[in-house]
C-alpha cells in the first residue's frame, strides 16, 4: 500500500507527489547537475595545472642543465617548452590558486631564455646578432611582466586557514616576491 500511495494510486488513498514537489525535485536535480559539471571543470583545471607544473618544471630543469653545459641551442628549446607548458594552464584559468607559482616559474624561464639568447647573440653577426639581442630584451621585459603579475596575483589571495596550506602559501608568496 505504501508503494501504491507513493506512486499516486487513488484507490489506496494516495495522491502521489504534488506538482510543487515534482517541480522542487526537478530543480534539485538541475542544481545537482550544475554542481557536478562545475566540479568536473575544477577537476580538469586542477589536472591541467598539475601537468603544467610537472612538465614545465621538467623542461625548466632540462634547460638549466643544458645551459650550464653550454648547450645553448638545446637550452633555448627547453626554456621555450617550459614557457609553453606554463602558459597552457595560465591561459585556461589565470585566477587559479596555483597561478602565482606558475607565473613565477614562467618569469624564471623567460629570464633564463633571455640570458641564453643574449649570450648566443655574440656568436652571430649583423642583422642576426641584432635580432637575437632584441629577442633577449623581449624575454627580459616579458620576465619582468610575469614576475609583476605573479606578485599581484599572490597579493590578491587570502592566506589559507589550514596550517600546511598557509605554509605553502607563504613559500609561494616569498618566491613570487623574491
Amino acid at each position: 500500500q505504501a508503494k501504491a500511495f507513493a506512486a499516486g494510486d487513488k484507490e489506496s488513498g494516495g495522491t502521489g507527489p504534488s506538482a510543487e514537489d515534482i517541480a522542487k525535485n526537478e530543480e534539485l536535480k538541475k542544481k545537482n547537475a550544475e554542481i557536478m559539471e562545475s566540479n568536473k571543470k575544477i577537476e580538469n583545471i586542477n589536472a591541467l595545472y598539475n601537468n603544467s607544473f610537472k612538465n614545465g618544471n621538467a623542461a625548466l630543469l632540462a634547460a638549466n642543465t643544458a645551459s650550464n653545459a653550454q648547450r645553448l641551442d638545446e637550452a633555448e628549446v627547453k626554456y621555450t617548452e617550459a614557457i609553453a607548458r606554463y602558459d597552457e594552464a595560465l591561459t585556461a584559468d589565470p585566477t587559479h590558486p596555483g597561478a602565482p607559482a606558475l607565473m613565477s616559474n614562467k618569469a624564471s624561464a623567460l629570464k633564463a631564455r633571455g640570458v641564453v639568447r643574449y649570450n648566443s647573440a655574440f656568436k652571430l653577426e649583423g642583422d642576426a646578432k641584432t635580432a637575437a639581442i632584441e629577442a633577449a630584451k623581449k624575454d627580459f621585459r616579458d620576465a619582468a611582466d610575469a614576475a609583476n603579475k605573479s606578485v599581484q596575483l599572490i597579493k590578491a589571495q587570502d592566506v589559507p586557514a589550514e596550517a600546511a596550506e598557509a605554509q605553502n602559501f607563504k613559500i609561494t608568496r616569498f618566491n613570487a616576491i623574491e
